[in-house]
């Protein structure tokens, strides 16, 4: 397999609809393959999608902190705040940026400290 190629995808759909500003939990089909930590998904229904950011798993259920608790990255527009995604959206595991720059700054970290002590 060629470096960067994904292995596997994270996804599973709504089993309920996702209200934006005002749901706290994303309610999945199966979360089964969603890691428990906090971690960044997209929501879509193909027309519209932001980034939530949940904090912990139970079930098929991601919880958020607070029903507040987005990226800032959205295709919603101004007036469509309480834009609610049906049943059947998309919801899949995405690698935030800032996500990216903490894992590089960690393995840069760990590669120092193997220069300093070999």
């Amino acid at each position: 397999m060629a470096l960067g190629t994904p292995a596997n995808e994270v996804q599973s759909t709504l089993s309920t609809a996702f209200i934006r500003g005002t749901d706290s939990t994303i309610i999945t089909a199966s979360g089964t393959n969603f890691p428990a930590t906090s971690q960044v998904v997209r929501l879509t229904d193909g027309a519209k999608w932001c980034l939530l950011i949940y904090t912990s798993k139970t079930g098929d259920t991601l919880n958020m902190a607070n029903a507040t608790g987005y990226a800032l990255a959205q295709n919603v527009s101004s007036g469509d705040e309480a834009y609610t995604w049906p049943i059947g959206s998309l919801v899949e595991l995405v690698w935030a940026g800032d996500y990216a720059e903490h894992l590089q700054a960690e393995l840069d970290s760990a590669f120092l400290v193997t220069q300093v002590f070999s």
